[in-house]
């Protein structure tokens, strides 16, 4: 699910917030280390977007809604170095939003078999 913003992102916002995702999750590097350099470069050549709104209701806020977007996006990728592909596999795993519950919490990422010889 994304509250905001285009549906669906860009590639290089997508992969920066599995970045984002990854370091809430491990809640910092332990070492120290870093995550490498992202460079990558793609198109979205095709979209289905789905408005949902979601209504919840917790103890400490009440009642509230959500106006959220679910749906598939297709990425034709022109450049993408090794720390963006390893970027996809995590987010494959953990998702690339704040919260596994909300925004963006779970994808898929499937690639497209080359089918020409």
């Amino acid at each position: 699910m994304l509250k905001t913003g285009d549906f669906p992102p860009p590639l290089p916002t997508l992969i920066e917030m599995i970045r984002r995702r990854l370091i809430l999750y491990e809640n910092g590097y332990g070492d120290n280390s870093m995550i490498a350099e992202i460079a990558c470069m793609a198109n979205t050549i095709d979209s289905i977007r789905h408005f949902h709104n979601l209504k919840s209701r917790s103890q400490r806020s009440g009642k509230r809604e959500f106006h959220t977007f679910t749906g598939k996006g297709t990425y034709e990728i022109s450049e993408i170095n090794d720390t963006a592909k390893w970027m996809l596999a995590v987010g494959n795993l953990i998702g690339a939003g704040p919260k596994a519950s909300y925004g963006l919490g779970g994808i898929t990422i499937t690639p497209k078999s080359n089918t020409s010889k």
